[in-house]
């Protein structure tokens, strides 16, 4: 039995029993993780829920014993106040959209990444702080695909020119229609050209609407479906972005 020091960012919550409940989050010393913690009626259970809201990032101790996958969980505290993602309802949706597509990209995740972490980190502190309204509406897709090039599986812009299609299954643009029927069309797949363009430093500059951003979405999220990242018709968050958007 060895007690543990994390930094975390809550992915997902379940109800496991009166008294407990099931915290899914990325960790920067392990990877993912699953840590039980307090969810009856008690003061403690109400700070629990309160500093775990999802996703947020916070610092634990747990408690970790061979043969177990859920480690009790105990001491938590905030690593970073987001208190413009519960404030606003659009970020606040963007937020747990993240938290959903990070929850089906990282299901077997086990080893620690850096990389990875700094990125999650720095997104979720970034979407705190921003109060321009075109950067809001298109942190989503900045965030989606960036963390697919994390994942290494970014499409190959180097492939790209306006009028050509894209290849979902191989990740590349190509002049003539391919072969698959997992393809966008030329006007679709433009919209991929414009989201790699997206940095944390040009999400305000670089104007969509709201049906180009709906492409976006649902073409990235088709890919990453395509390419095993994330179970797209599970996710309950795109929905209600559009209707947000509309």
């Amino acid at each position: 039995m060895a007690r543990l020091r994390l930094n975390i960012v809550t992915l997902r919550r379940t109800r496991y029993s009166d008294r407990h409940s099931i915290l899914t989050a990325w960790s920067a010393e392990m990877g993912r993780v699953s840590l039980l913690v307090a969810d009856g009626s008690g003061r403690s259970a109400a700070r629990s829920r309160a500093l775990s809201i999802v996703p947020s990032m916070i610092e634990c101790e747990a408690t970790s014993s061979p043969g177990r996958e859920v480690m009790p969980a105990s001491s938590m505290r905030p690593r970073a106040v987001l208190a413009s993602l519960r404030a606003n309802p659009l970020k606040s949706m963007i937020a747990t959209l993240a938290a959903e597509i990070l929850d089906h990209a990282l299901r077997e995740a086990r080893e620690p990444d850096a990389a990875l972490t700094d990125f999650i980190d720095a997104s979720l502190m970034a979407l705190d702080t921003l109060d321009n309204p075109t950067a809001i509406a298109n942190f989503h897709l900045y965030f989606i695909y960036r963390l697919a090039a994390l994942l290494g599986v970014e499409p190959d812009m180097s492939t790209y020119a306006p009028g050509r299609w894209f290849d979902m299954e191989g990740g590349r643009f190509t002049a003539s229609m391919p072969v698959t029927p997992k393809r966008l069309r030329p006007e679709e797949a433009g919209a991929l050209a414009v989201l790699s363009r997206l940095t944390l430093k040009t999400l305000g500059a670089i104007k969509m609407n709201r049906a180009e951003r709906a492409t976006a979405l649902d073409a990235m999220l088709d890919y990453l479906e395509l390419h095993n990242i994330v179970r797209a018709a599970s996710l309950k968050s795109p929905d209600v972005l559009h209707s947000l958007f509309a």
